[in-house]
Parts: C-alpha cells; sequence; structure tokens
C-alpha cells in the first residue's frame, strides 16, 4: 500500500503544473495548451471546438489520434525516454475548414520554456508560441502527420512532410578554394607470376 501511494505521489509530481498564459498572447487566439516532462504529457482544449491531436513519428506516421472536447484536459504518462522520438500534431478547426500546426517533437515541447507550447489558430494557419528569455518565438515544426493526398488546400491543412525531409549540405563554390585534383593513376606492367 505505501509503494502504491509512494508511486502516485511520484507520478503527480512529474506532471506539469498549469502555466499563465504570456502577456504578448492574451490577444490571440489560444486553442491548445500542450505540456511535457519526461513522463508525462498533457493537452488542454481552451477553445469552444473539439481539436484533434495526432501522434507519430517520421518514420511510421501517425499512430494515434485523440480527440479533445472543448475545455477538457487528456493526460498520458509514459516510462522515462518512451516519448523521445513522438511528434504532435494540433488540427483546429477554422473558417475556412481545417488549419494544423506541423509536427512538433516532444523533444522540442520539453525543451520549451515552462515546457509549454501554446496552439494558436485563425482563418488559414496554426501555429505554435513559445516563451523564451527573449520573448515569444513560434515553434517550427520538425515535419508534419497529417496524411498527404489530394484537396489539402481545400480544407486548409498544410502539407509540413516536406519539412522532415533529410537536409543534404551543398558545398558553396568559392575562388580561393579549388577542388583537389584526382591522383593520376598509371599503367605499370604486372610483376612475372
Amino acid at each position: 500500500m505505501f509503494a502504491t501511494a509512494l508511486t502516485a505521489a511520484i507520478s503527480l509530481f512529474q506532471m506539469p503544473a498549469d502555466v499563465q498564459l504570456p502577456a504578448g498572447l492574451e490577444d490571440r487566439s489560444i486553442q491548445m495548451v500542450l505540456q511535457a516532462t519526461e513522463t508525462h504529457f498533457v493537452a488542454h482544449n481552451t477553445a469552444s471546438e473539439v481539436q484533434l491531436l495526432l501522434f507519430g513519428n517520421d518514420i511510421h506516421g501517425v499512430v494515434s489520434t485523440v480527440h479533445v472536447q472543448p475545455g477538457m484536459h487528456v493526460v498520458f504518462p509514459f516510462a522515462d525516454g518512451a516519448s523521445d522520438d513522438v511528434w504532435i500534431e494540433v488540427v483546429s478547426p477554422s473558417d475556412i475548414g481545417l488549419t494544423n500546426t506541423g509536427a512538433i517533437s516532444v523533444l522540442d515541447l520539453r525543451g520549451a520554456a515552462e515546457r509549454t507550447i501554446w496552439v494558436e489558430a485563425g482563418a488559414g494557419y496554426a501555429l505554435g508560441w513559445q516563451n523564451t528569455s527573449s520573448g515569444l518565438r513560434h515553434v517550427h515544426p520538425v515535419g508534419g502527420l497529417v496524411p498527404t493526398r489530394r484537396g489539402l488546400s481545400r480544407t486548409g491543412l498544410r502539407d509540413f512532410s516536406l519539412q522532415s525531409s533529410t537536409h543534404v549540405p551543398v558545398i558553396s563554390p568559392n575562388d580561393d578554394q579549388r577542388p583537389p585534383k584526382p591522383p593520376k593513376i598509371e599503367e605499370e606492367a604486372l610483376p612475372p607470376i
């Protein structure tokens, strides 16, 4: 019984605490508040419409979806390190249909100040905000979880899947640096056997 109570107390201690909305976001249409620790994920729907959370990663795509009702919290506990490769994408209703944030890495969410990202949705866009030491800044998606298909543009959903492609560095040409010439191969006779 003591072990169960201790486990419950430790679990509650590791859950994210409520965070005040930053002053710069007071006039914005904040739809969701996402928070994460090493062992918990919390999403709070602050909008008057149902929000959709997509969970997945760049290898498997979407592996789970959750509808979050207006005013509701969802809490997901997990083992330490189990969410390191997980992405979250928020899909919100808007005047033009649906909008999406692009995938946000749980590692980026945990690395944000206060381990919190506020999701704003407007007419034709949805984006995440995080508080930094230099003020508020947008969260850049690491990719996309919304399945690519025809008609995305009609509903307002954006395809962020191209952002997850691997970056290949390209050497810029420079007059001062020339690439080394390949080694010269001379023909030589083979030794007798």
